[in-house]
């Protein structure tokens, strides 16, 4: 039968394994949502110019004298976007988890103050202190994940909503 320091070792060892693995997932999810704001951004900056040359070269157009509420309308919501895609991609700030520098501290910590007959009984300690780095550490990333997604969802539900502005601008522009 197994030793039970080495069972409880290799559930320690485990549960930092899936620490580890779930830091990696974070940091996929980080580089999506910036990746996803900085489209909404271009985007928003693309059609804000647009709007812009529109209203400056068509001011004569009866119909874009007629829609400039809508395109006003789009206007603020795509500046509002771009304003939450910069926001969310200013979120850059987060802390490191018990790796390189780190895990090498506390690595020469145990062995140099460890003789050899103490490490089995020292190396459950060490774990269960890496989990407890790693889930602040984890818990911390996934709020600042939480905050970035919830400025990019809100900045493409402004650029949808300056789009159906924006479609009814060229629905009203094409019917007269």
């Amino acid at each position: 039968m197994a030793d039970v320091p080495d069972i409880r070792t290799q559930l320690l060892q485990s549960a930092l394994d899936s620490y580890r693995s779930e830091s990696a997932e974070q940091a996929a999810n980080w580089r999506d949502l910036d990746q996803k704001a900085q489209v909404t951004a271009s985007m928003a900056g693309v059609f804000i110019t647009g709007i812009i040359a529109l209203t400056r070269f068509g001011n004569s157009n009866p119909a874009v004298i007629r829609s400039k509420y809508f395109l006003f309308a789009a206007i603020i919501c795509f500046l509002f976007a771009f304003i939450l895609c910069l926001g969310a991609m200013l979120v850059r700030h987060s802390p490191k988890g018990p790796i390189g520098y780190n895990l090498d501290r506390m690595t020469r910590d145990i062995l140099n103050g460890s003789e050899s007959y103490e490490l089995p009984e020292r190396l459950p300690r060490f774990l269960n202190d890496q989990l407890k780095i790693w889930l602040k550490v984890n818990g911390y990333v996934d709020w600042l994940l939480k905050r970035k997604a919830h400025f990019v969802f809100s900045a493409q539900i402004l650029s949808l909503l300056a789009f159906v502005a924006l479609s009814i601008t060229g629905i009203m522009t094409l019917l007269t």
